[in-house]
């Protein structure tokens, strides 16, 4: 897909999706950038460092299936009311060649939504351009709820 199939979505859309973003430990620790978000498509960055090797000296996979899993919520929000939950309901990666040292760009698009679920797919490719790996994904999608006061024993 081409980005310029999908409309420009405003500035405060995307700083309020990169601020929801941020907010999760494990993005901050993998150092995943928002570069661009439109109309259920988006592209992130990955910047290579040591610590995302595998000891073979490649990116590591998982690392790679993170990105891929995460390009796609900004089309998720773009597309579906805030406040919302998304949960992963399935992952498919096909990896095509290594990354070796170099950091790495994802699209992620929309394919298809209904009124809870979502199909998407997302597409890894290095800094230099050759793709490393793409995948398909179902997404359910649910209004978020409000969190529970769970009951505190006396002591």
């Amino acid at each position: 897909m081409n980005r310029e199939d999908f409309e420009p979505v405003a500035p405060e859309v995307v700083e309020g999706i990169r601020q929801g973003m941020q907010r999760g430990p494990y993005l901050g620790f993998l150092g995943i950038e928002i570069e661009e978000v439109r109309m259920g498509w988006a592209q992130m960055r990955l910047p290579y460092r040591r610590e995302l090797d595998q000891p073979g000296g490649v990116v590591h996979g998982g690392a790679i299936a993170s990105l891929l899993d995460t390009v796609v919520v900004p089309a998720i929000l773009t597309t579906f009311q805030f406040p919302r939950r998304m949960l992963t309901l399935d992952l498919n990666v096909h990896y095509l060649t290594a990354a070796v040292q170099e950091d790495l760009i994802a699209v992620g698009w929309m394919r298809k939504s209904g009124r809870s679920i979502a199909f998407l797919a997302a597409e890894a490719r290095k800094a230099s351009g050759e793709v490393v790996a793409h995948a398909e994904m179902t997404y359910k999608v649910t209004a978020r709820e409000e969190p529970r006061e769970v009951p505190r024993e006396e002591t």
